[in-house]
Parts: structure tokens; sequence; C-alpha cells
């Protein structure tokens, strides 16, 4: 409802692409589409909306798009090299906490990374061509002693601790190297300062080298969890927070002859063990595994925990038929005693190499690895990891446990294979909630917890 409000949309550096004037369209709800022309690289890149409003007067947006080319349009982006591959430290995709600066480092100028305190980090978008062990070198400085780093994987996971020496100076730059494992294709990697002092240090670049040194073949065994929120239907159960490692939701409240149906998918015919994790204050509770045509494939006592929250996995044998089906938890305790699970786990013993999937609505067959959201728990904003061999449009929506839509997005998937989309999450309560993504007949969901 404001006049001569103006916004910017920026590349990664901040370098304006094109300020754009939003009309008076009358009311809040009232919208109107405008253009701007943009001029833009190729490949995978992040552009920012940023409000250049001094009135603070305000303005709402829907929905934007980039339509069609101006030009032909260019080739695919290359495969991955096996040669070195150097990153600038200001290339980040994301960041929290750092500065950037003009660069005092004869070995390549430009821009450095400065200003990093403790928890403060950078990530960047690698493809490494292929699964082994390289040598990563980073280009440092400082003027404190003992700052370290870490190198980290999308899961969080460390790969490598790094001590910056005491250069001399914040411009005397010395480059450090590090031995990690990484695994082939795209994938996304973060430097993280771990220094409790905050003394800081600087960074110019960094690079990871040569072939690799290949792994050892992976394990033929291979299981799914899967969690027991993850129901496709049930009858008298409840969900709360669970207190068990991993954390999330745990059924509960189950007494006799309530259930949940799974949707599951089994690679090859065979016996495997099925591992459940489970939790109760009362002794003799018993739960069956039945097929869809109601037969038992397995009765399992509960083993008492000593607490609805101290929880235990049992196994059992069962065999399976290939192919999709649909399995079923039931209680079979006629005193009703009650129990609780966290979740559920098919193994696969066979020698196929194959991992059993888990079905999501409409049939379609998702990898326990399709999708993935972190950091989890997270508290402002989150990364949504999707690996799928689709292209175009992803469907976006987080609920709350009711099923309730709390957020939507839309999203560009531009390549097959895995791909990450940073999505804020700031604005959501404190609580569970269901990630779902949806693209051309093709739906994954993820847990994820907001603190």
């Amino acid at each position: 409802t404001n006049t001569g409000v103006q916004f910017q949309l920026r590349n990664a550096s901040g370098t304006s692409l094109a300020t754009v004037t939003v009309p008076n369209t009358g009311w809040w709800q009232t919208y109107q589409t405008v253009s701007a022309q943009v001029t833009l690289p190729a490949g995978q890149q992040t552009l920012r909306i940023v409000t250049t409003d001094a009135k603070g007067s305000g303005w709402n947006i829907n929905w934007w798009e980039i339509a069609g080319a101006t030009a032909t349009p260019p080739p695919p982006p290359p495969p991955a090299t096996t040669g070195t591959l150097r990153i600038e430290a200001e290339s980040y995709t994301a960041m929290s906490g750092i500065q950037t600066e003009t660069t005092g480092d004869a070995a390549g100028g430009g821009l450095n990374v400065g200003w990093q305190e403790n928890n403060d980090w950078m990530d960047y978008s690698v493809n490494v061509a292929a699964a082994g062990t390289y040598t990563v070198n980073f280009r440092v400085a400082t003027t404190n002693t003992g700052v370290q780093f870490q190198l980290r994987n999308a899961s969080g996971t460390a790969l490598a601790t790094v001590t910056v020496p005491n250069t001399g100076w914040w411009q005397t730059y010395q480059t450090i190297s590090a031995q990690v494992t990484l695994p082939a294709g795209q994938q996304t990697l973060r430097i993280v300062t771990t220094d409790a002092k905050g003394s800081g240090w600087n960074i110019n670049w960094w690079e990871i080298v040569g072939t690799a040194t290949p792994p050892p073949p992976p394990a033929t065994t291979t299981s799914i969890k899967i969690e027991a929120e993850s129901y496709t239907a049930m009858s008298g159960i409840q969900t709360e927070n669970t207190g068990d490692a991993g954390g999330g939701l745990n059924v509960g409240w189950q007494e006799n002859n309530d259930w949940m149906d799974y949707s599951v998918n089994v690679p090859a015919a065979g016996t495997y063990t099925v591992n459940f994790r489970v939790a109760t204050t009362n002794t003799g509770v018993q739960f069956q595994l039945r097929n869809s045509s109601g037969t038992s494939l397995a009765t399992v006592t509960v083993p008492n925990t000593g607490w609805w929250q101290t929880y235990q996995t049992v196994s059992a044998q069962v065999t399976l038929p290939a192919g999709q089906q649909t399995l079923r938890i039931v209680t079979t305790d006629a005193k009703g005693s009650g129990w609780n699970i966290n979740w559920w786990q098919i193994t696969n013993n066979t020698s196929t190499g194959q991992a059993v999937k888990l079905a999501t609505s409409g049939g379609t067959e998702v990898f326990s690895e399709s999708i993935e959201v972190f950091p989890n728990p997270v508290t402002d904003r989150f990364f949504l990891k999707v690996d799928n061999n689709q292209t175009g449009m992803m469907n976006i929506e987080i609920s709350d446990m009711t099923g309730k839509v709390q957020k939507q997005f839309s999203v560009i998937k531009q390549s097959s294979g895995s791909t990450q989309t940073y999505l804020p999450a700031g604005a959501l309560a404190p609580g569970s909630y269901v990630v779902k993504v949806n693209m051309s007949g093709w739906t994954g969901t993820a847990k994820l917890i907001k603190e």
C-alpha cells in the first residue's frame, strides 16, 4: 500500500543485479507482476532479495521467477575433475558470523575470509570425482597461537581438525594440509571455527588435491531404519517426544489390538533380522509383526526397561517375500499394560547389496538417504538435501504433527542426483515437523525438530 518502495536482487558477492521499484498496488493482498533484466552466470548459485527502503514502508512478495533466456543456453557443467580443485574462501554458498576483506596474500589476491570466531562457519559446494582419501590444503594466517577449525561434511561429522599456525601477521599466509576421506559426487563441506577462546584467523583459499586413494569396498549387508511415527495408517496410538538417543518422536499409548501399518519394499525374498527399539515399565508385554493378510511373522516380548524413555533393542527373525508390501506392528497384550517404540529396522542378511526401501504416499519408493535435513534440531535455518534422478520444480511443505502445513516453498532442482537447499525455519514454533518434497510423482519425507 506504499509508494516508492524498492528492493534489489543481488548475487552471492553482494553485487546488485537489478533494483526494482514496487508499485503501489492498492492493498497488501492485491498483487502485480513487475520485471527486471538480469545477467546470470551458469550453474548453482545463491541470489538474494534485499529490501533497500530506508523509510521502512514494507511490501509483500508471493513468488518470483527466472523466465527464459536471451542467449543460447550454456553447455552443462563439466564432470568432476581428478586434478586439484582450488576454492576461494569467499566462494561460500552460505555462512555465519564471518566477513571478507582484500587479501595481501602473494599466492593469489582477491578476498580472504576473516573475523572468524568460535562456531562461525562457511559452506562450500564441491564435486568430487571419486570416493577416497584426499590431501586438502588450506591457505591461512593469524597472529594467534593454537587456533583450530574443522572441515565437516553435510551431516556435521568432522572430517579433519586443523591447527592454524601463528604466521606472524593477519596477511602473512602459510599453507597447511590435512587428509580427509570423501565420497564421490556433489556435496557440501563446511569449514567451522572450533576455538573457544575466540582468537580469530584468516583463510584465503583451500584446495582438494589430486586423485584419491580408493576406499575399501562397502559391506554388502544393508538395512533401513524406519521411524515408528512414519506409519501409513494406525489405530489407537499416540506420539510424543522421545528421550532416546537421536531424538524425534516415539509411538506410545499402545494397548491390546492397537496397531501401525508401514509400507516397505523388500529387494529379495529371504530371512531378515528385524530390530525394534522399545521401552516399558511393564513385564511380559508382547506385540506381533504381521503381513497384510494378518499372518504373524514374529511375536516379540518387550523387556521391562525400567522406564518409558529407557530404551533397549530387541530382535526377531522374519521371512519376507520380495516386493512392495505392508507390515503391521500390533500389540497383543490382553492386560493392556502398554509400551513405547522409537524405531524399527529391517536388516538385509543376504549378499544382494540392495537396500530395503521405504514407500511413501502413492506407492513411490524412496531410499532412506533420499531426503535429509541438517542441522537437526534446527534453530534458524537448515539444509534440505534431496537425492533422486529427477530435475524440475520441488514443492516443499513443512507440516506440524497434526498435518497442518506451516510453510511452503518452491525450488528448482537443476540436475539429477543430490542437491541441497537452504531454507528458513526461524518462524516455526518449537516442536516436531514433517518436511515433505513432491516433484513429478516423486515424494520424500523427513522429520525436522525445531528448538
